[in-house]
């Protein structure tokens, strides 16, 4: 069959009703599996950079696939096709579908033919620079669905990442990266930190990525990294209960006994006080950890009479969502904030794709240690990602992506009010309005900007990362050191913004 008799058949096939996923994936099972294979089939290609990944990226295709890229040609093998995707993308950048593009069309005692948009994400700059069209023939034989032809094409630039008002961006990138080249290197030496990587999002956008120093010894530190984050993992796990909340699969007031009770406090009357708001706005009343109380869960204060810094409270959560929706807590997290968001490198749990890739935590004296990697998940702790990936997924925060608006208030507003605590008089000058936690997050509310921010550190990591949602202004910071929170400040100098927020942390750091 020729090009133009292939083109033909599509167009007609194309006629046919389609299975629409717009604003969500629809309900009929053929939208369902071509959505499954589309996800699994672009994660490979998203890491074909890692062992195995191009071989199950290759797998989804037939042996005689042929390609079709208005700007490249036709390749007429599937071989020829996975040597190009070698080439030319493992590496150098990602495929993102369109939210809300794709399109599903069954093929009578055939398959599918799949349509939509996508756009492709450099690694090196975070930029989503370029857009096409796409069309994917399925056939299913055997049980088995394997592509049979892909068109790609309409490439053109992303009107989200061109024009007048990209332009400024992209000089302030590159102006930024220019004064971070010349700083930070030097920095990491002065203060003894193994490595730094860093995201900055301005106006609602990932500005850039870039990472300095070693991940490990002689392995430079690069924007794919991945860092055990502590606990930022918090505001992540707090997502899940607020999208889950947005979704009515859960209340925030509802109390969480009806549901589960930790053995260790079952005859504890006080245990029915707790809801998924206290627990968020560390309000628990539970310790830190339960080490702290002899190794059993103990209420250390009546719930929701005072602030107490709990990972306990986020873990008796995370059961709680377990046992009410059915569904693992990293399922929950994967289907409601790693996928829409589209976190291909986030996880936390151990993964094969970590191999090779951990900044490899390191204490004061600058010797390497163990990194400390979940076999199960840990709702409170130990989330490995990259800057970039949580740059995204702190933009889909400003979006207010998965959840309502009241929702989205909700996580801003200070549940937990430390303002007295944060900011006494000898701080008065550089101190916000209000401060405190709201669900998830610190909040920081300033005159004229309200700032959500998480540090995290464990042994020999420190990391932070904040937002405003109104600017859509913010910054992610992860180190592999002890010495971490030496570089912060001098980083968020050279960046030159929010400076209210950092003149409060200068403060609050002396």
């Amino acid at each position: 069959m020729n090009l133009y008799a292939s083109l033909l058949g599509l167009a007609l096939a194309l006629a046919a009703p389609a299975h629409a996923a717009e604003g969500g994936l629809a309900d009929d099972p053929l939208t369902t599996t071509i959505a499954a294979l589309d996800t699994a089939s672009f994660d490979a290609f998203n890491h074909c950079d890692r062992p195995g990944e191009l071989e199950r990226y290759a797998s989804y295709f037939a042996d005689d696939l042929e390609f079709y890229h208005d700007q490249g040609g036709v390749t007429w093998t599937r071989e020829d096709m996975i040597a190009n995707t070698r080439k030319y993308v493992c590496g150098h950048f990602r495929r993102e579908l369109v939210p809300g593009s794709l399109r599903v069309y069954p093929v009578k005692d055939f398959g599918a033919i799949e349509q939509g948009a996508h756009t492709f994400c450099q690694f090196d700059s975070g930029k989503c620079e370029g857009i096409a069209d796409f069309i994917i023939v399925w056939r299913q034989r055997d049980k088995r669905w394997e592509a049979t032809r892909v068109l790609s094409y309409g490439h053109r630039e992303n009107p989200a990442a061109s024009g007048a008002v990209a332009r400024p961006q992209q000089s302030r990138a590159a102006a930024l990266r220019s004064e971070l080249d010349a700083s930070v290197p030097l920095m990491l030496k002065e203060k003894q930190v193994a490595s730094v990587s860093i995201a900055r999002i301005e106006a609602g956008q990932v500005l850039l990525t870039a990472a300095y120093g070693n991940q490990a010894t002689d392995v430079p530190a690069t924007p794919a990294t991945l860092y055990n984050i502590a606990s930022m993992a918090k505001p992540v796990s707090a997502e899940v209960a607020l999208r889950l909340a947005a979704a009515h699969r859960l209340s925030l007031d509802e109390p969480m006994a009806s549901t589960w009770t930790d053995p260790d406090i079952a005859n504890d009357g006080r245990r029915t006080l707790l809801t998924p708001r206290l627990a968020l706005s560390h309000r628990s009343g539970f310790p830190n950890w339960r080490y702290e109380t002899d190794g059993k869960l103990r209420f250390l204060r009546r719930p929701g009479t005072g602030f107490g810094y709990s990972g306990e409270g986020f873990e008796y959560l995370a059961r709680f969502i377990e046992k009410k929706t059915g569904e693992s807590f990293e399922a929950l997290a994967q289907s409601l904030v790693f996928d829409p968001t589209a976190m291909h490198d986030a996880a936390y749990t151990r993964r094969r794709w970590f191999d090779g890739r951990i900044a490899l935590p390191t204490g004061k004296d600058g010797a390497e240690l163990e990194p400390q990697i979940a076999d199960k998940p840990i709702a409170s702790d130990d989330l490995y990602t990259t800057p970039a990936d949580y740059a995204k997924f702190i933009v889909s925060l400003i979006r207010h992506e998965g959840v309502d608006e009241a929702i989205a208030n909700e996580r801003k507003r200070i549940h937990t009010d430390r303002t007295a605590e944060l900011c006494p008089p000898a701080r008065k000058a550089v101190c916000p309005e209000a401060a405190g936690f709201g669900l998830g997050w610190e909040v920081f509310r300033f005159d004229d900007a309200t700032y959500l921010m998480h540090t995290g550190m464990d042994n020999g990591v420190f990391t932070l990362g904040y937002f405003d949602p109104e600017s859509g202004s913010g910054t992610v910071i992860f180190t592999n050191s002890a010495n971490g929170p030496q570089v912060v400040l001098p980083i968020l100098d050279v960046i030159g913004r929010d400076e209210k927020l950092v003149a409060f942390l200068r403060e609050i750091a002396k």
